[in-house]
């Protein structure tokens, strides 16, 4: 005696592998933006560090 399996639990199974496919490609999109900002917030953290740096020199120099 074989199983049977009702057509629309079929579908079901095949609607869900596609929402966790997609679900999957999503969370694999949101990490790269994520890894791209903490990148960008690095340069923008050195950028912030070396225009400090720059001020200071001028201060310097102005007061000598």
């Amino acid at each position: 005696m074989g199983v049977v399996i009702n057509h629309s639990v079929i579908n079901q199974i095949k609607e869900e592998g596609k929402n966790n496919l997609a679900k999957n490609m999503l969370l694999k999109e949101l990490a790269s933006l994520r890894l791209e900002n903490k990148e960008k917030d690095l340069i923008a953290k050195n950028l912030m560090q070396q225009l400090a740096e720059i001020r200071l020199n001028l201060i310097e120099k102005e007061g000598n």
